[in-house]
């Protein structure tokens, strides 16, 4: 309760009549705003009994006073120990009902004006959300002038009740009193009061030691949540090698300890998250900045062996290889350096997340912002729950509770748990806010079944999805709603996420391309944050029984094929966490899940009417769709070339040899062969050979081949490739064929091997570049939606391509296939990858390195570039580069 409007008197003096007593604070709103009912029974006698007893032991005061006190629990409690108690409250009503004896001791009165004398210890117990952020403030400023030992704890959660007007996480109010000279007591554990509770003394450390202590608290913690990881990991592995009778007692044994641990390390979880949220709270402090800028300056100047005799070397480097090799050669060097010198990811994640994340300011403009909207529509979030450990349980619903947009309702099925503890838990937080739903099943059904159960609870216009053991970040709902604000027709809508780590950080962030339909098929790669149109979920068919691990996947592949439009929110919302035995912390830790998403998969196949096989790949969850080729159509192989008849030779001789595909033909675009050899080759081999002279124009010949051929289908191939795959054709027919594939492209290597070409990036990427090859690292392997493919492996419908208008001639050196591709998208059709059409590619054979067209950067850049860059939807804003990963810190503008 706050206590802002009546004079408080010295305690132990008498108290003077209260000058108004707000009716929030009477008889109603202790009966139905604490959860359970505020009144002297033996539920709050205990509670504050026990915490009386925590504070007589641990910290021993002489005196105390409790601001906002209510009905002076605690303050009779620690009069009860010996403590010279007093207590203050805004509410006349709740002061009225305290102890006879202990009345003297409690006043009505007002927590901003002096307390008349200090005390050896203040305590402020869920009073300060209630205040303005300004009289927060002044309360704060007041208790630290009459003491140097804190007890304090404000909810960091509870948003609904009408009272709370200053909510706010437990690193925001540290930093308040860090601003008058008080610092949290890392060595005292406040739980005992609430998981969110801290202690503050007065310190006069200078900050270096602070940063210290903070540093060797969470090295503390993050080694503790390692060990008490890896021994429930040990644990596991040991229970699963015990077999028959004689083992049963042993691995009773090893169960409860290792519940017993788990338990531990979600404790060990929360502690380590606030630590963190502390200390980076104070080195992002004035002072804490100041500090950080002298050590860097320190570090600059001083030690021996500095980075000026390191940068004069590098800078005789890049003066030795811009002598020898031009600019080219050094801004190759350049980035292959780069390359070469990726700081690790985690590293890269924590910078990303400091300037990514939005902060307190942020959400309560988020929220404020939200209630403005005109589309409010309510989510449903729906949990399915089996056994899970109360220390995952807990965070998983308290971080539905945490959400800045407030229209959404819970909907969890209890899959019949046996752990008492789940039946207490959804009880409590039921009783505690309406929007809770909860139904319990008679019997264990799965997943999927208890999935459908959840949304049979649900009334909102949407359905989230939230499994029991995971978290949503608190902006998760209002920026998947903002993107309902741009798109009213959106069905379906999915963010990026990441993990929670053992040791309580976050980390292995997913930053997920947009919409693409065929690497959906690869892979469930939308998984969470997902957001469904409910009247769409019912229309397909829910969550559908014998998918359970893949009930997602299976819901999100046909959702998709009946959804007006799919969005992606570039931003992490979600947070899976590793536990024993889940499919975060190991991927072979549920098999039947994998043979669940291929049937999804082979089902999605026969739905659209497509004939093929599905394979699951060697990386689990992953799977290969190869499809059948229809009627066998003519593919006509076009190679330009000149000179280098070695380079032809092989290449036509791979295709010939090593190629499966017969309806095939090859034309041979030769520009200018000069060489007598070349000449001689190209009047002897079967094939038609179209002449073309005059200077290099790539685009100019790709459009003379088209012209020189007869089929439906043509596939450009560079003269210095070799195939590697002998189906490579079939590979790249099979998705051409299709009515909304328009090109498609293959998987290129260097001769030793390395990856040139897994689909091609536009925007600033590779250190960069406007336009480049991708190593795509995973996604190198599974068929999915690109931007574009290069022309050194490219199969297009040659309808399509008349239809765009081939090539532009005037690109004639570079971004030429770049170009092609994306007008190619623009007229509607997809662009796909393909890692089973494999060729090795030495680039640019022919014609040599020395090229650079600058001209026609000039002229893709004025066709494509937008204000803020161009935007690849394949590929996530926040990435460079895929492998080795790295990451765009930059605010950045994002397009929706």
């Amino acid at each position: 309760m706050t206590q802002t409007e009546s004079h408080l008197p010295a305690p132990g003096a008498t108290p003077a009549p209260a000058k108004s007593n707000k009716p929030t604070y009477g008889a109603a709103y202790f009966a139905s705003h604490c959860g359970i009912a505020y009144e002297r029974n033996d539920h709050w006698l205990k509670f504050f009994g026990d915490v009386a007893d925590h504070i007589v032991r641990d910290i021993a005061p002489t005196s105390s006073l409790d601001v906002g006190c209510a009905m002076g629990f605690l303050v009779e409690a620690l009069v009860d120990r010996g403590v010279d108690a007093y207590g203050i409250d805004i509410s006349q009503y709740a002061i009225d009902q305290v102890r006879a004896d202990v009345r003297p001791r409690c006043h009505v009165g007002s927590a901003l004006e002096p307390f008349g004398r200090r005390f050896d210890l203040i305590s402020c117990i869920e009073v300060i959300e209630h205040m303005s952020s300004a009289d927060a403030e002044g309360v704060v400023q007041n208790i630290c002038a009459h003491t140097d030992d804190v007890i304090f704890a404000s909810t960091p959660l509870d948003y609904r009740e009408e009272t709370h007007v200053n909510v706010n996480p437990p690193e925001h109010w540290a930093e308040l009193f860090a601003r008058f000279g008080f610092q949290r007591d890392l060595t005292y554990d406040v739980t005992f009061l609430a998981p969110w509770a801290m202690r503050f003394r007065r310190s006069r450390d200078p900050l270096p030691r602070l940063v210290r202590d903070y540093e060797r608290e969470l090295w503390r913690l993050r080694d503790e949540a390692q060990q008490r990881n890896e021994v429930v990991l040990s644990q596991l592995t040991q229970i699963e090698n015990l077999g028959g009778p004689a083992a049963v007692i042993e691995s009773e044994k090893l169960r409860a300890e290792n519940e017993r641990l788990s338990k531990e390390l979600g404790s060990n979880q929360r502690q380590l998250m606030a630590t963190t949220a502390d200390l980076s709270n104070l080195r992002d402090s004035g002072a804490g900045r100041i500090v950080d800028s002298v050590q860097h300056a320190v570090q600059f100047i001083a030690p021996p062996g500095s980075r000026r005799q390191h940068s004069l070397h590098r800078a005789v480097r890049a003066a030795i290889v811009l002598r020898e090799q031009g600019p080219a050669g050094l801004r190759k060097a350049m980035r292959e350096r780069d390359r070469g010198n990726v700081e690790p990811i985690q590293d890269q994640y924590d910078k990303w997340r400091a300037r990514h994340e939005p902060d307190w300011e942020d959400l309560n403009r988020m929220r404020h912002e939200n209630r403005l909207w005109t589309e409010r529509p309510q989510v449903s979030i729906i949990m399915p729950t089996f056994n899970p450990d109360e220390d995952w349980l807990r965070p998983a619903i308290e971080s539905v509770l945490g959400q800045v947009y407030e229209n959404w309702e819970l909907c969890v099925a209890d899959d019949a748990s046996t752990a008492p503890h789940v039946r207490h838990i959804l009880d409590q937080f039921a009783a505690a806010d309406s929007r809770i739903k909860v139904v319990r099943r008679s019997e264990n059904g799965g997943i999927a079944a208890a999935s459908a159960s959840a949304l049979e609870l649900a009334a909102g216009e949407f359905i989230a999805l939230l499994d029991h053991d995971d978290l949503l970040r608190p902006h998760a709902l209002h920026r998947m709603v903002e993107l309902l604000q741009t798109d009213p027709e959106l069905d379906v809508m999915y963010s990026d996420e990441d993990m929670l780590l053992p040791d309580g950080s976050f980390g292995k962030p997913f930053f997920k391309p947009g919409w693409s339909p065929n690497l959906l098929l690869s892979v469930n790669y939308v998984c969470h944050f997902l957001m469904l149109r409910r009247a769409l979920v019912d229309r397909v068919g829910g969550f559908r029984p014998g998918f359970d691990g893949a009930q997602d996947h299976d819901l999100v592949l046909r959702a998709t094929e009946a959804a007006r439009h799919v969005g992606h929110v570039p931003d992490i919302l979600y947070a899976w966490r590793q536990v024993p035995g889940s499919v975060a912390l190991a991927g072979d830790a549920k098999m039947y899940a994998y043979e669940a998403g291929q049937r999804a998969v082979e089902e999605a196949l026969s739905r659209r009417g497509l004939a093929g096989r599905v394979t699951r790949a060697e990386d689990l969850g992953r799977y290969h769709v190869r499809l059948d080729i229809v009627d066998a159509p003519h593919v006509a192989i076009v190679i330009p070339t000149r000179d280098r008849v070695e380079l032809l030779r092989a290449c036509i001789e791979s295709i010939e040899s090593k190629s499966t595909y017969t309806n095939r033909s090859i034309t041979i675009i030769d520009n200018d062969s000069v060489d007598r050899e070349t000449l001689a080759y190209l009047g002897s081999v079967p094939y038609q050979v179209v002449r073309k002279p005059g200077h290099f124009n790539y685009s100019r010949l790709i459009n003379l081949a088209r012209k020189s051929i007869d089929a439906p289908y043509m596939l450009t191939v560079n003269n210095d490739v070799t195939v590697v795959t002998p189906d490579w054709i079939e590979a790249l027919l099979e998705h051409v064929q299709r009515p909304e594939v328009g090109a498609a492209g293959g998987r290129l290597l260097y001769p030793d091997g390395r990856v040139q070409h897994e689909g091609i990036g536009i925007g600033n990427v590779r250190g960069g570049y406007i336009a480049a090859n991708l190593d795509a690292w995973w996604m190198g392997r599974v068929i999915r939606d690109v931007s574009a493919v290069t022309g050194a492996c490219q199969m297009v419908k040659t309808s399509v391509f008349d239809e765009v208008g081939g090539y532009d001639e005037t690109l004639q050196v570079g971004f030429n296939d770049v170009d092609f591709c994306l007008r190619v998208h623009k007229a509607g059709y997809l662009v796909v990858y393909t890692p089973f059409a494999e060729l090795i590619h030495p680039e640019s054979g022919s014609r040599g390195k020395a090229l650079d067209p600058v001209a026609d950067y000039e002229i893709f850049w004025d066709r494509w570039g937008v204000a803020g860059g161009i935007h690849d939807p394949y590929l996530s804003p926040h990435l460079r580069d895929l492998n080795p990963l790295q990451l765009r810190l930059d605010r950045i503008p994002i397009d929706r």
